[in-house]
């Protein structure tokens, strides 16, 4: 099997689902140690691409020609469209084949379930060292020099999913109860919480230069929150609801794993239900005390 040289692999689709597919790259490189792997990702989220060009296990990637349509075909056809240029011996999808059904077999969080979607197996996974089992993202670190701060986003699914997000009354009752500044990061058109400091029209990098220098980043489930647990430089607090029918048996997968220390809030059926006060404990106790 080690003469397989060039591997085409990956999830060219949304934020979420590119980052949360490069769990596979640890168990290709300890299979294939010296292949050629090429990644793709999708048009509409290009803007990706400087969180993984640095990624010491991606040899090359490519954008896709045209915007998602069918998510099931887009795969085959950024492949093909690689093809061209480079012939591969292996292609691995890490879409899923079957909408729904699948995920709430699998017992598992959505980076173990995107190497099952490839074709390894748990063995492969839980093989894997802790700290390869969570994908690492490469940056250059910049410096925020100013007093201590939370940062926070409010919406999820590109301003869209009002499942996923809490209410504007909600993330107000939260914002009176903290006594550092809080930073808003997030869609240009997502509201602004009063009381915040808006950075939701700074560009994505630049955006996560303040979740990394915040005292702790409170996110939800989205690709934004993989991203920062992902670089591991600030611990989370992950607000958490039984938003995707596709897990509807599977809480666990819905949580953002960190290389930093993290702590979920999950409320079944309504995201608004999640405590502020506990919200408001779980901050304290990330960032010892400094917000009382």
């Amino acid at each position: 099997m080690n003469e397989i040289t060039t591997i085409f692999a990956g999830r060219a689709q949304l934020l979420g689902d590119l980052v949360t597919s490069i769990s596979i790259l640890n168990i290709l490189k300890k299979k294939y140690p010296e292949s050629h792997i090429t990644w793709p990702v999708a048009k509409k989220t290009r803007s990706a691409i400087q969180f993984i060009q640095n990624h010491p296990l991606i040899d090359d990637i490519i954008v896709s020609e045209d915007d998602e349509g069918n998510i099931y075909k887009f795969h085959e056809e950024v492949f093909h469209q690689a093809q061209d240029k480079l012939p591969f011996d292996v292609q691995i999808n890490c879409n899923p084949q079957a909408r729904y059904g699948w995920y709430n077999i699998a017992d598992a969080h959505l980076l173990k379930e995107n190497c099952l979607i490839a074709g390894f197996t748990e063995e492969d996974y839980d093989s894997l060292p802790e700290n390869e089992q969570i994908p690492k993202l490469y940056t250059n670190d910049v410096v925020i020099d100013r007093a201590p701060f939370i940062t926070i986003q409010t919406t999820a699914g590109y301003g869209q999913d009002i499942k996923r997000s809490p209410s504007l009354t909600w993330w107000g009752s939260l914002v009176s109860k903290i006594n550092l500044d809080i930073v808003q990061i997030g869609h240009p058109q997502d509201v602004k919480i009063a009381g915040t400091i808006d950075k939701t029209e700074i560009n994505f990098k630049e955006q996560f230069d303040w979740i990394h220098n915040s005292k702790v980043f409170i996110g939800l489930e989205n690709g934004v929150s993989w991203i920062a647990g992902m670089y591991g430089k600030v611990p989370m607090v992950n607000l958490l609801t039984n938003a995707q029918s596709s897990h509807i048996q599977n809480e666990s997968a819905w949580s953002p794993r960190s290389h930093m220390p993290k702590i979920d809030h999950f409320s079944w059926d309504d995201i608004n239900g999640i405590d502020t006060l506990k919200v408001i404990n779980s901050v304290e106790v990330l960032t010892k005390g400094v917000i009382i």
